[in-house]
């Protein structure tokens, strides 16, 4: 990776970095246990929330061997193949053209129903009759009669094993099934499918199976059981019912009932156990029947409403895009727009992760793409903050050090318009300082020494202006030039100003008798108060914050009026007046041991009339 002459990553490359590694990250999640199976239950949320239910086709029916016809027949289930048998044979007497039968017993039956075998025989070699079988820990399979099996050959048996996700739950049905012996068996509803349609299942491809002219669009031998809803959502007769009517020979009631049809008979007492986790019942105690869930693999097959899933190359893709896109929008945007981005970006994706499913039967992999926003948002943030809002923060560091606090509040906070020419006239107060006695003492120390008595005057007197919310205008040699009330409008200016004059004449003071050396511990103050005109001076390239007008020439001619006093302080009659509208009686409180002392006119140079002047005096 080229890196700038400054060592940096340019950022484009860098927020690509942070999309990839994100983007990894995320794909190597999706393939861990914990976040497959929360996928997992994010289809189950499409399935129970889609408007467009797949209805269940009129052509398959269950027979229910239910709680009520268990209590009404009172025979053990060894005996209940008697019972089936009567109800198949007039099935098949009435026109049903495929009978599915989930239930198995191997025990032949006729020392309880002389004959029964035979009939069963009968029915099978008439090619309407699918019965189960089922491989038990991959060393048998199970068979319901051996007679029957030697009878009708194992292509009327269908093996009914059904195998849930790795939460348990049946979201898909395998085409075929291996033995023990690695033959390829076909599942029971697929046995029943080809008989029904008249065509055998074959499998072109390893990712194609038809059955006659119809394909079966399957994933890797497997397809996803496109549910018309929970459990009872087929038409379904109790077993008691058809049994009765069956021995009343009431044919019309099964040519109108059961004709043309697929006709599944099955457990669907909760006392028998064949009951299963479905999308539709995760966390509920109401489970779906077995026999209902081959009779929603039929549907799927006849409705061709196949469900289908996102591919891993596109998965890749979308997870790959949502994180640049995040990346480079919330880096170049304001927090609050990346913010909206990432939830609109996240919520259109859910919504069209539903809306894709309830329409057309399509899955996206929703839980990492939807995560994918959320998480470059919070590095590409991260990495903002390291870099940019760093950089940021140590240019404004810099540039605090260049100007006051109040112009900068003002920059950074207000954010205004920088023009040159733009300007407003108002009252300001403005402080001139000077040290007393500079030149005489720079002449009697090394520049060394001077440079370092500077700088301590001047760390301690900013440190003074800044705390009363003065704004350094100008540095010119020794001399200090500070405004109150511009650019930032303070009320009490006037006093603050004063106060500043009183601290930083005590402080000088205190430096020098703490370090009882030669140094700048006196200086010469001048304030006055008055309308100016304020605004940023200079060019589009530089700019200045300033004030101009005859009340800053006063403030400057006032400092030097306390060489001819011999004092530290004065201000003009206009600040304290405003000192005494701002304080008044309470002028001590908020600067104990200050006393003012009126000199009354004064001749300023520069000035026609002559001024009031007050001298300040801090005890």
């Amino acid at each position: 990776m080229k890196k700038t002459k400054s060592g940096v990553i340019p950022r484009p490359a860098a927020l690509i970095i942070i999309s990839a590694l994100t983007a990894l990250v995320l794909i190597f999640l999706s393939e861990t246990l914990v976040f497959q199976n929360l996928e997992l239950k994010t289809t189950d949320f499409r399935f129970a929330a889609r408007d467009r239910q797949l209805p269940p086709s009129d052509k398959i029916c269950i027979i229910a061997i239910d709680s009520d016809s268990l209590e009404k027949i009172q025979e053990p289930l060894f005996r209940w193949p008697v019972f089936v048998t009567e109800v198949c044979e007039k099935l098949s007497e009435n026109g049903a053209k495929v009978v599915g039968i989930d239930t198995i017993q191997e025990i032949p039956l006729d020392d309880f129903s002389p004959g029964h075998t035979k009939r069963t025989q009968m029915l099978l070699l008439r090619k309407k009759i699918v019965l189960i079988s089922f491989i038990e820990q991959q060393v048998r399979v199970r068979y319901p009669i051996r007679q029957l099996t030697a009878a009708a050959g194992l292509d009327s048996f269908g093996p009914a094993n059904i195998e849930g996700d790795r939460d348990d739950v049946i979201r898909r049905q395998p085409i075929h099934i291996k033995d023990p012996q690695d033959n390829n068996l076909l599942t029971f509803p697929f046995v029943i499918l080809s008989r029904y349609l008249e065509g055998e299942v074959k499998q072109e491809t390893d990712e194609k199976y038809t059955i006659g002219s119809n394909q079966i669009k399957d994933e890797n031998g497997f397809i996803r059981i496109n549910y018309a809803g929970p459990a009872n959502s087929f038409r379904t007769f109790s077993f008691v019912k058809v049994l009765e009517e069956a021995r009343k020979g009431n044919n019309k009631f099964f040519d109108a009932n059961f004709r043309d049809r697929i006709v599944l008979i099955g457990y669907t007492s909760p006392s028998t156990k064949d009951l299963f986790p479905t999308p539709f019942n995760v966390n509920s105690p109401w489970m779906t029947p077995g026999i209902e869930i081959h009779a929603n693999t039929i549907n799927t097959v006849l409705r061709n409403s196949y469900l289908s899933g996102m591919d891993k190359n596109l998965f890749f893709i979308v997870v790959f895009l949502f994180c640049t896109a995040t990346s480079f929008v919330c880096y170049y945007s304001k927090p609050l727009v990346g913010s909206l981005f990432v939830v609109c970006l996240t919520a259109g994706y859910i919504w069209l992760s539903f809306f894709l499913f309830s329409e057309s039967g399509y899955f996206t992999k929703m839980l990492i793409p939807s995560l994918a926003a959320p998480a470059t948002y919070g590095l590409t943030f991260f990495y903002r903050y390291i870099t940019v809002d760093r950089r940021m923060r140590k240019i404004r560091n810099t540039f605090s050090r260049l100007i006051s606090p109040a112009i900068e509040e003002v920059l950074w906070k207000e954010l205004i318009a920088v023009t040159p020419g733009v300007a407003e006239e108002r009252v300001v107060t403005i402080l001139f300082s000077d040290i007393n006695d500079f030149t005489p003492i720079c002449t009697r120390n090394t520049p060394a020494d001077v440079m370092m008595m500077l700088n301590e005057y001047f760390t301690e007197m900013i440190d003074i202006i800044y705390k009363n919310r003065g704004n350094v205008k100008q540095f010119v040699g020794d001399e200090i030039m500070v405004m109150y009330g511009a650019p930032v409008q303070e009320p009490h200016q006037a006093l603050l100003a004063v106060k500043t004059a009183v601290e930083m004449v005590r402080r000088l003071r205190e430096l020098k008798e703490k370090s009882g050396k030669e140094g700048f511990h006196r200086v010469k103050i001048g304030i006055h108060t008055g309308k100016m005109v304020l605004g940023f001076l200079g060019s589009e390239s530089r700019l200045d914050y300033t004030a101009i007008g005859e009340s800053v020439n006063l403030a400057s001619r006032i400092e030097h009026l306390n060489k001819i006093y011999d004092c530290d302080i004065m201000i003009s009659e206009d600040t304290y007046n405003e000192i005494q509208k701002e304080g008044g009686v309470e002028i001590r409180g908020n600067m104990p041991g200050v006393r003012f002392e009126n000199l009354g006119p004064q001749e300023i140079r520069g000035f026609d009339k002559k001024i009031n002047i007050y001298k300040v005096i801090p005890e």
